[in-house]
């Protein structure tokens, strides 16, 4: 079941060959805007999401997210977002999944500074951005692939390839093909008992930490709390679960933190179903 999400106030919205067109009020920027009923938007573009693409700064009500322990993804750097409709709620569960609304999306855009050593050193190269929305039976993915302006990326359910090149820690350059998924593909991590799911961001033991946000740090459980995009959620971030840094003897044991490692990386293929 396709599904359509709608931050803000629209003036007129329009949807032609798939793509859609947003015209906020004078003045205003577009707005995000993410409807898959007749399929997918030919391009992210179409769905407003950023207000700045190559430096991937969220369009107002696209909210920034990381993780504890991220996955590792072949040196790259990963880029996280969600966006849901008016008027819903992410419900908390302390041990158990996140409970995402219909029409939920989750983004996450893939890419590749010139150093690693220096992430914010020069323009980074960005491969592709995945959306995951959430629809009635089960969460729709979408690949979206960059053209080498980085002024857009187009979308490709049959995945594809592109070369990257970086400066590695130990000040050498290395090389290699990078492979977008095809949908297909996706489902090997993703599928659990027959359902797409996500992964990272829902469970909120990965989620509860300090995020630099535009207008300061703040926990991401309280942030998401005030904001209303989460409710129940203890109002003490200290009194959910957190998941250690794997490479942060301060925020856990060695087997604690090998744990959380094999959780992110791991346990999304070996679990039940």
């Amino acid at each position: 079941m396709h599904t359509r999400v709608l931050v803000g106030l629209l003036a007129v919205c329009s949807l032609c060959s798939g793509q859609a067109t947003v015209y906020a009020m004078e003045g205003k920027l577009p707005l995000p805007y993410v409807d898959t009923s007749n399929g997918p938007a030919k391009t992210i573009a179409g769905y407003n999401l950023f207000k700045d693409i190559p430096r991937q700064i969220p369009n107002d009500g696209v909210v920034p997210y990381a993780i504890n322990t991220p996955h590792f993804a072949d040196y790259a750097t990963l880029h996280r977002f969600i966006l849901l409709p008016p008027d819903t709620r992410i419900a908390y569960q302390e041990d158990h999944t996140l409970e995402y609304p219909l029409g939920a999306v989750i983004i996450l855009t893939v890419g590749y500074p010139p150093d690693i050593r220096n992430p914010k050193a020069g323009e980074e190269r960005l491969v592709e951005t995945r959306l995951l929305v959430r629809g009635e039976e089960e969460w729709e993915a979408y690949q979206y692939i960059w053209n080498e302006e980085m002024t857009d990326a187009r979308l490709a359910l049959a995945g594809g390839k592109m070369p990257v090149s970086w400066t590695h820690h130990d000040g050498q350059t290395r090389a290699m093909e990078v492979y977008v998924p095809n949908r297909n593909q996706c489902k090997m991590c993703h599928e659990v008992n027959g359902k797409f799911i996500p992964l990272g961001p829902m469970k909120a033991r990965h989620l509860n930490r300090e995020y630099p946000y535009e207008n300061g740090t703040e926990n991401q459980l309280t942030h998401w709390s005030r904001m209303g995009y989460l409710q129940g959620a203890p109002e003490n971030p200290d009194e959910a679960p957190r998941t250690p840094k794997w490479d942060n003897p301060d925020t856990g044991s060695v087997a604690e933190r090998a744990r959380a490692y094999l959780d992110m990386n791991c346990s999304s293929c070996h679990q039940p179903g």
